[in-house]
């Protein structure tokens, strides 16, 4: 029996469970090469850090070499010129057969284009909390599920980020915020060039056909 990686650390940390530390140890005086190499392996960097942890590293140090290592920050919508989409479909606006009920009025459908995305969007009322929980899918003109990686997505009332996520790798995402009017979804990928602006109030804006 060979025990794993982990607990030869713990071993050689002196945190192992003494129990678990006697059988470990008497695993060792079997002549386990493959282990007792592992051991002496172990052993020598834990001797190394046991003295680097003697020498504290000077603060302007770590400040010297966090500046040099720090990540760049991670761009949002707010870094790139923004670009409105079309609004090719909205089934608020769909004509009803005379007497006929929504069934389920609560619901809405929308579907914009832009030369970047198309935004296949549902948005659901949750009464009374007046909540609202957007679900999406983002596509390419190429593909119906192919996007660049970390496309990120964002619900604005123009000025405040309400509610901000990463699309996966199909272009799914979801949101939730306070329903209010003027509400926008912002799409953009780190790479640029662009941010996508889907305005859910611009029912005004669909195409004729």
């Amino acid at each position: 029996m060979h025990y794993s990686e982990g607990q030869w650390i713990d071993y050689v940390r002196g945190l192992a469970d003494q129990a678990l530390a006697a059988e470990m140890q008497a695993h060792l005086h079997l002549n386990c090469t493959a282990c007792q190499a592992l051991v002496a392996s172990l052993s020598m960097v834990e001797a190394t850090s046991s003295r680097d942890r003697a020498h504290p590293v000077p603060g302007e140090v770590i400040s010297r070499a966090m500046a040099i290592f720090r990540p760049e920050p991670r761009p949002t919508f707010l870094d790139l010129p923004r670009r409105f989409a079309e609004l090719l479909f909205d089934s608020s606006q769909q004509p009803q057969l005379a007497g006929a009920r929504s069934a389920d009025p609560q619901v809405r459908h929308m579907v914009f284009q832009s030369s970047v995305f198309r935004a296949d969007l549902q948005v659901e009322l949750l009464s009374p909390k007046r909540m609202m929980v957007l679900t999406g899918q983002l596509s390419t003109q190429t593909s119906e599920s192919a996007i660049a990686e970390g496309v990120r997505v964002a619900l604005t009332d123009g000025n405040l980020t309400l509610a901000e996520a990463q699309a996966n790798e199909f272009g799914e995402f979801e949101l939730e915020c306070r329903f209010q009017t003027g509400l926008q979804l912002v799409a953009w990928s780190p790479q640029g060039p662009d941010a996508v602006v889907m305005d859910l109030d611009a029912t005004s804006a669909i195409r004729k056909t």
